[in-house]
């Protein structure tokens, strides 16, 4: 079997399993806005027609499961990490040095798709970059006053609350 194939049947099946997860044809149908026979045609191994990105997208929302992501960064040799919302100081600055370093490396390797860079592009790029230096200054400010206060108490290690910080 080719690995085209293999990747339909892949499809087809994550289709079935996210469709039953949804509560059924019909239910994902209203969900989605999908008609039930074209939903039907995803899932149906004898069929080629396979879920469209966009609907992919639409399924993994809907069952707050990555599914298909996991799937297509699977073929790309590639894999996901979660950005879970974090509680505190620190558990909100690394969530959010997380979203800031994907923005600049999706910026950056937008700008360098086409073999050029435009000022336009550069001017972002800066941007991007110098809003993840702020907030990993903010962290690194964070780790540090935690290690001093750890210092000064006689500790070598102390427990991470339910609020994701360091009492």
């Amino acid at each position: 079997m080719s690995e085209r194939e293999q990747l339909r049947r892949a499809c087809k099946t994550l289709t079935t399993v996210a469709i039953d997860e949804c509560g059924g044809l019909d239910a994902t149908r209203c969900l989605l806005g999908v008609g039930q026979s074209t939903l039907s045609e995803y899932r149906l191994p004898h069929t080629s027609k396979v879920v469209p990105v966009d609907t992919a997208i639409l399924l993994d929302q809907q069952t707050e499961h990555p599914y298909f992501l996991q799937l297509m960064a699977r073929e790309l040799n590639m894999g996901i990490i979660p950005i879970v919302p974090q509680k505190g100081i620190l558990g909100k600055t690394i969530g959010e040095i997380s979203r800031l370093s994907s923005e600049a490396i999706s910026t950056s390797v937008e700008a360098m798709a086409d073999g050029v860079y435009e000022i336009k592009e550069i001017e972002d790029m800066e941007q991007h970059f110098h809003r993840l230096l702020t907030v990993l200054e903010r962290g690194i400010g964070i780790l540090n006053r935690k290690r001093l206060d750890m210092r000064e108490r006689g500790l070598t290690r102390i427990a991470v609350h339910d609020k994701g910080e360091c009492p």
